[in-house]
């Protein structure tokens, strides 16, 4: 009897917690979770969002549905998992029913609705507003290969993910593309015109007009395992008066994801453009009459390992870069055959996983890079160098947080003896930060070992950083503005140049397929060479068009 007395108060609140649990419906959302399901090597499978996230989200129709993807991890849909809490989960859909009903325990904590409720009118009939084939809106309602439409998902290196950018350039309306067969095509092009201050960048600043055309081509696969995916890209412009500036570029890219098993998959890449080099690039010629043409091959792969939190990634790539001959201001011909060059680079990458959007990483990356033939000093410009990094990943499914961040150490060692290496701090991020629906944030750094083939100089040290800052004024408004810093520290010698610029720009959509575009820049070039600065604006109008 004395032991129910005591056990009398513990069964009294228990029962009081059971009775709460039922009337507040509470899930224990964590404690059904497997130890699998926490891992960022397998990514759950995703669910359609409710029409009350995707409403504040401020997307429509179905890519607000399609799920976000681990770069570089096998999916199967044929297995589905959904880790989400129960009072988040749709029904089933029912037979007839073109959306997915919403269902009504959407109750979450710290949230209320405020919408008024849907009036609908007898007799009227619902007006849809996706005309697509049910079997189309399925691709994308539960995509077999688990790809994102808006951004590569075959991405073998994770700093270059193209996802965390994805989630801060939101969009009112998202394309949901063209289907042939097992493929989607998502086709863009881009008309602008515009004017610049300074055509070349120096302090004899010459004003021009310039109109262009970017045209857009990408094609994925919705396999059930493995996936494909093609993109083409143009570029091309002319300017008013000063021609020798157009641009005629193009880049065509392969990419392809083999899935072994659930937690194992092979990613290769095939690349091939041509452009034409930049009147600000580091090591451009000074005395060149027109911007260098140059032509970049490329082929990698990498292979992926899950084994429970742990995520293993081993990934090379051999690139070669061709630059063509241009003419000087005196009538010589530059050769370029000094800057071609062949790159091969290799990496070990392994993270740990502290939830699904948590990660704590490291990577160890080797390289080594070949030139065709000396600079007129001759001193050979060969060279191998290491990488060291450690980061948090925050995946690439968070709508909040999503991208990395990572602080390093790097060192390039010359092979002829002459030439001083060239080693220091690495300081890389490509990561979105989202605090609103309206909001978002875009964080990017970047820091680069250069060699320079000009005589007299060596390798550089070259660190980028950026911010840029969106917001949704209306829904179809969206206004971006933007900083950034490049600055190049010279080994040897007493240069140093640093570019700030500034941007403005807004985007106003005026149909799910059209968009207009406006954008204005400033940037100032200052350098401790003697008359190195120069000062660039330059505003940009267009029109965009992605059916």
């Amino acid at each position: 009897m004395s032991r129910l007395r005591r056990l009398a108060p513990f069964l009294f609140g228990f029962t009081l917690a059971t009775l709460a649990g039922m009337v507040l419906r509470s899930s224990p959302v964590m404690a059904q979770q497997t130890w699998q399901d926490l891992t960022i090597s397998r990514p759950a499978a995703t669910q359609p969002a409710p029409a009350i996230l995707r409403g504040a989200q401020g997307l429509s129709g179905d890519a607000a549905d399609a799920p976000m993807m681990q770069p570089g991890v096998a999916a199967d849909a044929r297995v589905p998992v959904d880790t989400r809490p129960m009072m988040l989960r749709r029904r089933e859909q029912a037979d007839g029913e073109t959306e997915p009903p919403v269902s009504e325990d959407l109750a979450v904590d710290g949230h209320m609705e405020t919408a008024e409720p849907v009036v609908v009118l007898d007799g009227r009939e619902e007006v849809i507003d996706d005309p697509r084939l049910p079997a189309d809106r399925a691709a994308f309602l539960a995509p077999p290969a688990g790809y994102d439409a808006l951004a590569f998902q075959i991405e073998l290196s994770p700093a270059a993910d193209g996802r965390p950018k994805n989630l801060a350039r939101f969009e009112p309306y998202q394309p949901v593309g063209q289907r042939s067969g097992s493929w989607v095509v998502f086709p863009t092009v881009e008309v602008g015109i515009g004017a610049t201050g300074n055509v070349y960048r120096s302090t004899n600043a010459r004003p021009d007009l310039i109109f262009d055309v970017r045209p857009t081509l990408l094609a994925v696969t919705d396999w059930q395992r493995h996936a494909v995916q093609v993109q083409a890209t143009g570029l091309g412009s002319a300017y008013q008066t000063n021609s020798t500036e157009n641009d005629r570029a193009y880049a065509f890219e392969l990419r392809g994801r083999l899935d072994v098993t659930r937690q194992a998959n092979i990613e290769v890449l095939a690349a091939h453009s041509l452009d034409q080099e930049a009147r600000s690039a580091t090591f451009a010629p000074a005395d060149a009459a027109k911007r260098a043409p140059y032509a970049t091959d490329k082929v990698a792969m990498a292979f992926n390992q899950g084994i429970g939190r742990l995520s293993v990634q081993l990934r090379g790539a051999v690139t070669e870069i061709d630059y063509q001959p241009v003419p000087t201001y005196s009538g010589a011909i530059l050769s370029n055959d000094e800057r071609d060059l062949t790159s091969r680079d290799a990496a070990l990458r392994a993270a740990w996983s502290f939830s699904p959007t948590l990660a704590l990483f490291a990577e160890l990356a080797g390289n080594t890079q070949s030139y065709r033939t000396a600079p007129a000093d001759g001193i050979g410009r060969d060279s191998t160098g290491d990488r060291a990094r450690v980061g948090l990943s925050f995946g690439t499914q968070s709508q909040i947080w999503r991208g990395e961040i990572a602080l390093g150490y790097g060192h390039q060692r010359a092979r002829d003896g002459r030439m001083a290496d060239v080693e220091g701090m690495l300081v890389d991020a490509n990561l979105a930060w989202r605090p609103t629906q309206l909001t978002s944030l875009l964080f990017n750094a970047r820091t680069d070992f250069l060699t320079s083939t000009v005589p007299g100089q060596g390798g550089a040290t070259q660190r980028n950083g950026g911010i840029e800052l969106r917001h949704a004024f209306l829904r179809q408004l969206n206004g971006v503005a933007g900083v950034s810093l490049q600055v190049v520290d010279y080994q040897g010698l007493p240069l140093r140049e640093e570019t700030l610029t500034g941007e403005l720009g807004a985007e106003y959509y005026v149909s799910k397929s059209t968009a207009l575009l406006a954008r204005y820049s400033h940037a100032v070039l200052t350098s401790t060479a003697p008359g190195g600065g120069a000062i660039t604006d330059a505003v940009r109008v267009g029109v965009r068009y992605r059916p």
